[in-house]
């Protein structure tokens, strides 16, 4: 090695990694306003595309979810990995409670 080498110069964010970290936040913080007790979603952005990944309650909190990330100045595209929540046994417990089994007497 030379002793006029100079050390590598510094490597800072790139542009579109700083536009993506501002819009995960400010995605984050319209759900946060939108959805009191916000559930755990993974919000991840890069350029102009967010994405949503996650467990949601219900299929009414994922819409709003969706469309609070729409709104969101910068976003162009989103990007939906979100599920609902399955409730076990709650649609078919209501279900067989109204539907006596036929072998039933």
């Amino acid at each position: 090695m030379s002793p006029f080498a100079l050390p590598a110069p510094a490597r800072f964010a790139d542009r579109e990694t700083l536009r993506g970290q501002d819009l995960q936040w400010r995605i984050a913080a319209c759900l946060r306003e939108r959805i009191p007790d916000f559930p755990g979603i993974h919000i991840a952005a890069c350029g102009s595309t967010a994405l949503l990944r996650g467990d949601v309650r219900t299929s009414a909190e994922k819409q709003l979810c969706l469309d609070c990330c729409r709104h969101v100045p910068g976003v162009m595209r989103v990007v939906d990995e979100l599920t609902v929540a399955v409730r076990p046994f709650s649609g078919l417990a209501r279900f067989i409670g109204s539907h006596p089994l036929p072998f039933e007497t």
